[in-house]
């Protein structure tokens, strides 16, 4: 499967054993689930965090929303873009006032174990729409239950874990199955930080990468291999790990609701 139509040669399953033993495609996949792992548990607490906050009734919540919310309706490369300038090791604002307090200033898209951290933080720029399911499940939680559990001496934390957060539970199950989908297929972020071949030394490369690339070449480069059966290949497993992995959420998520 060397040229974009194959020849026309029907060749059976043999994309999917070369997939079976294609490092590149069992590391690309390492790098999904831990991109895609690392968003949901980061995003998540981020996100249920911020909802608290937002649900006080503070002066200026509205504003405080908006500003949240905003970067939602910013395109996905067009942050990326600004956020290489912000992420610049030599001239980034972030690194700048990294030094200034003494803290560590990274090479976040040259050095390997600081890009994929340097995704995730991209990433939760556009956390927004995560808070406003939050916030709207929070404003559904009874405040008599609050109240009564606050008499009978619980603090803010208890209030929390055995009031609030089992009230969550369904809008924590639908952020964490749609996010996971999202961030398991996600393509703009890393193509743009890290093009098409993953870069620093394939720290970036996930699953959405390795179909393109298959499927379209290095960008023009000379001597792309074009491989689009392998490319469908490709996409036909990450589908079907797909929804094994959400199916299996949804069951545990959903017996978890029951249970709370």
């Amino acid at each position: 499967d060397t040229t974009m139509l194959n020849n026309g040669n029907f060749i059976g399953l043999e994309n999917y054993r070369d997939l079976l033993h294609d490092e590149l495609f069992w590391r690309s996949l390492k790098n999904t689930l831990y991109y895609t792992a690392a968003y949901v548990v980061i995003g998540s607490v981020l996100a249920i965090g911020l909802a608290l906050l937002l649900n006080r009734n503070v002066s200026g919540q509205g504003a405080y929303r908006s500003i949240i919310y905003l970067p939602t309706i910013v395109p996905l490369v067009a942050a990326s873009v600004v956020w290489i300038y912000i992420l610049h090791p030599a001239y980034g604002p972030l690194n700048y006032q990294l030094s200034r307090v003494g803290l560590p200033t990274p090479g976040w898209f040259s050095d390997p174990q600081w890009a994929m951290p340097g995704l995730i933080l991209i990433g939760l720029w556009g956390i927004g729409n995560v808070v406003i399911i939050y916030l709207a499940g929070l404003q559904s939680v009874p405040t008599d239950l609050k109240d009564s559990a606050r008499v009978d001496g619980a603090n803010g934390w208890q209030v929390f874990r055995g009031v609030t957060f089992p009230m969550l539970a369904p809008a924590f199950t639908i952020v964490t199955i749609t996010t996971f989908i999202a961030m398991f297929r996600a393509f703009d972020i890393p193509y743009v930080l890290g093009g098409p071949g993953g870069a620093p030394d394939g720290t970036t490369d996930v699953l959405s990468l390795v179909i393109y690339r298959e499927a379209f070449g290095l960008g023009g480069i000379v001597g792309s291999v074009y491989r689009q059966g392998y490319a469908v290949a490709a996409g036909v497993v990450m589908f079907v790990f797909l929804i094994v992995a959400v199916s299996i959420q949804a069951i545990f998520l959903r017996r978890r609701e029951v249970a709370l």
